[in-house]
């Protein structure tokens, strides 16, 4: 089930080698996305880029948010019964990324890319509202040589109807920048009691 969830991580951001500035444009406002008892607050200039169950299994689903500079957060919901813990959850992630890049960016037998050794630390953040420990993972993609260096974030909710693995990811070059964004994100996210709605 992680495989999947992987996948999708890392081909958000298997390019980050290539940070391009942007344009000045003015500055982005707070949209809410609200959906099937789901609800977070998001800068318009990210984008729900995939809200469907995981790997067509029923009872998961996979939200995917993608923000500027390949930066991506996705909330991954499982029965509530689900036992995996943070640290295995995480652990899962980083296995995974390193076969992920492999095959993303190798052309036959060249690969153009690698992933380097994670470190994990634990952390705290504003999660829905609260304080929530969570973990931070260290690492860095090797792209055509050049070392990027990224964090992952992995947070874990527990719900009535599901468990809620949030995971944020940023190149470290842009990490400050779209610190707000994820502040913002992560700051609102509530499930709600209401019937399924249209997003927003």
């Amino acid at each position: 089930m992680t495989q999947g969830f992987t996948r999708k991580l890392m081909m958000a951001c298997a390019v980050a080698a290539v940070l391009l500035a942007g344009c000045s444009r003015s500055p982005p406002t707070v949209k809410l996305y609200e959906k099937d008892g789901v609800a977070f607050s998001h800068l318009s200039n990210w984008k729900i880029a995939e809200d469907t169950p995981l790997n067509d299994i029923p009872g998961t689903r996979s939200i995917v948010v993608e923000g500027p500079d390949d930066a991506i957060a996705v909330l991954l919901f499982l029965p509530p019964q689900a036992d995996q813990s943070l640290e295995s959850f995480a652990a899962d992630v980083a296995e995974g990324r390193k076969s992920v890049v492999d095959r993303t960016l190798s052309v036959g037998p060249v690969s153009a890319g690698s992933v380097g050794q994670t470190r994990t630390q634990p952390i705290t953040a504003q999660v829905g509202g609260r304080e929530v420990a969570g973990l931070s993972q260290r690492f860095n993609v090797k792209v055509l040589g050049i070392d990027v260096p990224h964090e992952a974030k992995f947070f874990v909710m527990d719900t009535a109807r599901h468990k809620v693995y949030v995971t944020l990811q940023v190149a470290d070059e842009k990490a400050a920048q779209l610190q707000p964004a994820f502040e913002t994100l992560l700051g609102s996210l509530h499930m709600t009691d209401r019937p399924a709605s249209a997003p927003r």
